[in-house]
């Protein structure tokens, strides 16, 4: 019983066990009412977390189990392994909208094509040639519609830019989002993109507040972190779960995304490409979707291991 998220980090056989369940049995959860996601938590008791580990199950909104029908009842044990309804809200994808030069981590990025569109500059990464600036496919590539080299701006059209003087980057690559249909629920990991750097050193490494990252590190539940984004700009919170598989709805479609972080309410709409940070100054997940009460990150090193990059430390 494995996953490849389990097989990449020292994890105990119980938490094993809870990632297969949250990576390859999902759909028996998603089949249920008003369920957006599942992954490895602690269980809250009267608002507080306790020490306990178990399957939290993300739902749109709570309904009390008298109006549900059998089939929707989440069980309170499933395989062995308590579980947790948590109501989240939908996971969609999410101010520093000032213009910035060199651009900073966190600061309104956007295609020169889409005033709709803003997110968030991440971070610098390199492969070992050129610089990139890190974000997301929804942002900076607009799930999958936009051609490589089309400009970068910064700030964003929505957020005041303008074609003929802000761009700052170049569509470079991005791993393809792959949508759900009536007939099919294909599995993404990342929701990533790069773009080249217009010009050497229009891109900073540092992100705003937080400064130089260090490197990359695995999640860990409980652990605080931080990060700056454009809407938000930089807020703290911590991991409440890890090896999520969660419903996310883009602009154009739902996408399943699998091995998901989840943290604590640290992102609003126009955050998504911002980079979570822990206390070490460690890049652990990139941004793709907020809910109410929480916020979605794509694991840093599978962003990383897909693109073919890694990040430009300080």
């Amino acid at each position: 019983m494995n996953c490849d998220f389990c097989l990449e980090n020292n994890y105990s056989n119980n938490i094993k066990k809870m990632l297969y369940i949250c990576d390859c049995e999902y759909n028996y959860f998603f089949n249920k009412k008003n369920v957006v996601g599942v992954g490895v938590g602690y269980k809250i008791i009267n608002n507080f977390y306790t020490s306990k580990k178990c399957i939290t199950v993300f739902v749109s909104e709570k309904v009390d189990q008298n109006n549900l029908p059998l089939k929707d009842l989440i069980p309170a044990v499933y395989k062995g392994i308590e579980t947790d309804v948590v109501q989240s809200g939908y996971f969609v994808g999410a101010s520093l909208t000032q213009k910035i030069r060199p651009v900073q981590g966190g600061y309104s990025v956007g295609p020169e094509s889409a005033s709709n569109i803003t997110g968030s500059q991440g971070c610098v990464v390199t492969d070992g040639t050129r610089r990139y600036m890190l974000s997301c496919n929804h942002i900076i590539a607009h799930e999958n519609m936009l051609p490589r080299n089309t400009q970068i701006l910064q700030p964003s059209l929505g957020d005041g830019g303008k074609t003929t003087k802000d761009a700052v980057a170049y569509l470079t690559k991005y791993i393809p989002l792959k949508k759900k249909t009536t007939l099919n629920s294909p599995e993404n990991d990342v929701d990533c993109a790069i773009a080249r750097e217009y010009e050497p050193g229009i891109l900073s490494s540092k992100i705003y507040i937080i400064g130089d990252l260090k490197g990359v590190s695995a999640p860990n539940l409980g652990r605080k972190v931080v990060k700056s984004g454009r809407t938000t700009a930089y807020t703290e919170g911590s991991i409440t779960t890890i090896g999520a598989t969660v419903q996310v709805k883009l602009e154009l479609g739902i996408y399943i995304f699998k091995h998901q972080i989840i943290t604590t309410s640290m992102g609003q709409e126009g955050d998504s490409g911002a980079v979570l940070v822990d206390e070490n100054k460690m890049a652990v997940g990139l941004l793709c979707a907020v809910a109410p009460s929480a916020t979605i990150y794509n694991p840093m090193n599978m962003v990383l291991s897909s693109l073919g990059v890694h990040i430009v430390t300080g």
